[in-house]
């Protein structure tokens, strides 16, 4: 019998007499492990590298394999429309008098298709007390000005339908 085994980890194989067979019961027990594992986890595809390559590596013996991808996730990079950096207010201020300025940047993008988007600053990602910016917004807004959601250094999906956006980063 067959059956799926994570590599890296603990097996553990029992065999054992039943109940009812009385006396001695000789046995011969074979394990085989075969199989193949890829050396990535996920692939990514992007206008700079659209092809690439994925190696396996396989144990003892001959595996056959049959190779299949999909694609499920797709990723936009945008450029800011516009960009504004100013002053913070009077509370805005270290204790020396050193100011706090805030750096707003405007994304304006279009969805094709509905779906689940997760907007994100990837450099600012998990990122907050040990990051050097004192903290970070993602707001989404509709054509009709609606703020459709937010996000922060943990980005989270938002789920959107057809049609322009504007994205305002605030950092």
């Amino acid at each position: 019998k067959s059956f799926r085994v994570e590599a890296s980890a603990t097996i553990e194989i029992t065999l054992a007499q039943n109940w009812s067979s009385l006396g001695a019961t000789s046995a011969d027990l074979q394990v085989l492990f075969y199989g193949i594992a890829p050396e990535v986890s996920h692939l990514s595809l992007s206008s700079a590298s659209p092809i690439a390559s994925v190696n396996v590596l396989a144990g003892p013996g001959a595996v056959m394999i049959k190779p299949s991808a999909s694609l499920a996730v797709h990723r936009m990079v945008q450029r800011p429309e516009k960009s504004s950096l100013k002053p913070g207010g009077e509370r805005d201020a270290y204790p020396g008098g050193k100011r706090v300025y805030e750096l707003l940047l405007e994304y304006k993008f279009k969805l094709e298709e509905g779906g689940d988007v997760t907007p994100q600053a990837l450099l600012l990602n998990d990122r907050l007390y040990d990051s050097v910016f004192e903290g970070q917004l993602l707001q989404i807004f509709d054509t009709n000005k609606r703020l459709i959601g937010t996000t922060d250094a943990w980005p989270t999906p938002l789920t959107m339908k057809k049609g322009d956006y504007l994205a305002l980063l605030r950092i």
